[in-house]
């Protein structure tokens, strides 16, 4: 469930994450820690509009986000952040095998994701073609081209799908595949305005708002079941 309250909080720290892009830490109070796959809407004085950030690391009163952000941020820049907003990933109930898919540039949305899976206890195969720098050993790395081999081993598909990306993940699924996506993208209004930039289409005349709907759908949801 979204959370709608604001908060001003600081730029804390910037350091290189594990896809090997820097990454900002904002403070980010207790109440308002984040479901994994939820998103902030934060801006400084200076920013033209809100940026969209998707957390990286979830800790105590803070997280780490990856790029973009603007540029012109500095350590101990007030920020205004609006979040976390959306629907997040259900780590509950998993079988034990899972299939974690990225199809953007970075894998850094799926880190918390990836971290508690292997915490669990559960068997977690990536496949991805993004830059990989840092990852459990726990984890086994394919390319993109080996996820048609995960069905039937993979109990749940859990996946980060830049919006643009969709139908071609579409075109990679099994359609016995159970599973939840992340459709990552801009999500200015927050869910306010309906503005419509982070539509996603489901088939026929049916549409949903990401930043209101997701950005975390059931798989079956963005395969027209």
């Amino acid at each position: 469930m979204s959370i709608m309250r604001k908060y001003v909080g600081d730029v804390l720290e910037f350091h290189l994450g594990a896809s090997g892009q820097s990454h900002v830490t904002l403070s980010v109070p207790d109440e308002h820690q984040p479901q994994f796959g939820q998103y902030f809407l934060v801006d400084a004085p200076d920013d033209p509009a809100p940026t969209t950030l998707f957390p990286s690391v979830i800790g105590r009163n803070a997280c780490a986000f990856p790029p973009p952000y603007p540029t012109h941020w500095r350590l101990g820049t007030r920020v205004s952040v609006r979040g976390p907003l959306g629907r997040g990933f259900e780590l509950r109930d998993l079988g034990q095998n899972i299939a974690v898919v990225v199809l953007g540039a970075t894998i850094a949305r799926m880190m918390p994701t990836l971290i508690t899976l292997i915490e669990q206890g559960r068997e977690v195969a990536l496949f991805t073609d993004a830059p990989i720098h840092a990852l459990p050993a726990a984890v086994e790395i394919s390319p993109l081209t080996a996820f048609s081999d995960a069905h039937p081993w993979a109990d749940e598909v859990l996946a980060d799908v830049p919006l643009e990306t969709l139908d071609a993940f579409r075109k990679m699924v099994h359609r016995g595949m159970r599973g939840q996506v992340l459709v990552s993208t801009a999500m200015p209004c927050g869910g306010v305005a309906e503005c419509g930039v982070c539509a996603v289409h489901h088939g026929g005349k049916k549409w949903s708002m990401a930043c209101k709907r997701g950005p975390v759908y059931p798989l079956r949801e963005l395969l027209g079941k």
